[in-house]
């Protein structure tokens, strides 16, 4: 069967679809000269422009964390103590900080400097401060683990925070999404439907004694494949972590040697097909492509109508019939 073949396409909770097909882009990091510690003239509005775009899910979703803690407008204090925000997937940092001096940022695993780092960075004004965006590690390659250690210093003043355990499982079938964090923690949850992404839906759950939380949709949210979101936690009052996950999604096509669908970002994924008597016909694997968590793979021999595909994710397995 070629290209054109039928797709059967099942999720945990049997909803038809079709795979996500666009993954955010995270463009280059933006660099200039320092700048003196004083006033900036009038905002040159190209300059602002020329900063790269960050993930615009994320973007927004920063602003309405900020706005919901205050504003953004940084109080003045007598040390350095920039607003920052972490997104443990993608290794990347935005922040504000009080004066426009340039930046150093660097990340740090076990002593040994990881990804870009140290990076000089020029923050810009945005019209009520100075931001920066940095990429801290590489994308897709290394991205941030638990402990390690973000450092920012300007005019020889630095802040440095240690990235905390943050994950989470999305299960459409039950409605629940679960996972790990520092004990006792509060856990912010940022559901975003696929089917409209713009309509945010969030809770707030805590950790418990071993770390563990979870969260029961139901009231609020009819979790379906694909939903995709944001848990984020706040160990101090400046300083935000932010991790993704997605409900994951799996089809394949009736005849043929190809699966696909959508898993949490940068996750490895394990196949194996079934043949109608429970015999194995080929396994396979595939990488979570990017922070959409895209991910497709073929296989050596054709599916045929009645097969299992089972695939295996970080911490979920899902299957469907041929």
């Amino acid at each position: 069967m070629n290209r054109q073949s039928e797709w059967t396409q099942k999720s945990v909770a049997g909803v038809t679809g079709v795979a996500l097909a666009a993954s955010l882009i995270l463009l280059p990091i933006y660099r200039a000269a320092g700048a003196a510690d004083t006033p900036p003239p009038t905002p040159n509005t190209a300059q602002i422009k020329s900063q790269p775009p960050i993930d615009p899910r994320w973007r927004a979703l920063i602003d309405a964390v900020e706005h919901q803690d205050g504003g953004r407008q940084l109080q003045q204090v007598a040390a350095f103590n920039p607003i920052v925000h972490i997104d443990i997937a993608a290794g990347t940092i935005f922040g504000r900080v009080d004066k426009p001096a340039q930046l150093s940022i660097q990340a740090v695993r076990n002593g040994v400097l990881i990804g870009n780092g140290p990076s000089l960075v020029q923050p810009i004004f945005d019209g009520s401060g100075y931001v920066f965006f940095n990429q801290v590690a590489y994308y897709g390659y290394v991205g941030l683990a638990p402990g390690d250690v973000i450092s920012i210093t300007q005019a020889n003043e630095t802040v440095s925070m240690s990235v905390p355990l943050l994950n989470a499982a999305a299960n459409s079938a039950d409605n629940l999404i679960t996972g790990l964090a520092t004990p006792t923690t509060t856990v912010n949850i940022s559901i975003e439907p696929f089917v409209q992404p713009e309509v945010r839906v969030t809770q707030v759950v805590t950790s418990n004694a071993d770390g563990n939380f979870s969260l029961d949709t139901t009231a609020v949210h009819d979790l379906q494949p694909r939903d995709a979101g944001y848990m984020w936690v706040k160990p101090t009052s400046r300083h935000y972590f932010y991790d993704r996950f997605v409900a994951p999604f799996l089809r394949v096509e009736v005849g043929g040697q190809v699966a696909a669908g959508q898993n949490s970002p940068f996750s490895f994924v394990v196949f194996t097909l079934y043949d109608q008597a429970g015999a194995v016909r080929t396994t396979g694997g595939s990488g979570g492509y990017g922070l959409s968590g895209n991910f497709y793979t073929t296989f050596y021999t054709n599916s045929q109508v009645n097969d299992r595909l089972v695939a295996l994710f970080e911490a979920q397995t899902i299957s469907i019939t041929v």
